[in-house]
């Protein structure tokens, strides 16, 4: 079993992100905003709550237990792993061009992306500004 310290370690509260995104039976991949060592019950520390990724099982009293996962290191990381995962051809393009066109930089990072005088290159191309009215 554990002893008091590694148990205590164990403890943890979810703070305000949690998204399911894959699902199979009764275990379950999320996406949360956890902070570790505390109960639900106990006020968090913003400075200690970290993004994570987990395996959990749902259990038959509704409770669940977590397995192996990870919690992002710093603030830039979860960042590299969404490029990681787009360079990786992962991401269906459409869904990935809804969710960015609503960013409010997205029209500015598409004119930057798409500004063929920019890169020199005179030649006629299919504009994409010419979609989204910019």
């Amino acid at each position: 079993m554990f002893d008091n310290e590694q148990h205590e370690a164990l403890k943890y509260k979810v703070c305000g992100l949690d998204r399911v995104f894959d699902e199979k039976g009764s275990v379950f991949l999320a996406l949360r905003k956890i902070q570790w060592g505390i109960d639900q019950d106990e006020q968090e520390d913003p400075e200690k709550v970290k993004l994570d990724i987990r395996k959990y099982y749902s259990k038959p009293d509704g409770n669940e237990r977590l397995s192996k996962g990870v919690s992002f290191l710093t603030e830039e990381g979860p960042s590299e792993l969404v490029h990681v995962l787009l360079e990786e051809g992962y991401g269906d393009t459409q869904k990935c061009l809804e969710v960015l066109k609503e960013r409010e930089n997205f029209k500015e990072a598409v004119t930057f992306a798409f500004d063929m005088e920019e890169k020199g290159d005179n030649s006629e191309f299919f504009d994409p500004r010419q979609l989204l009215d910019i």
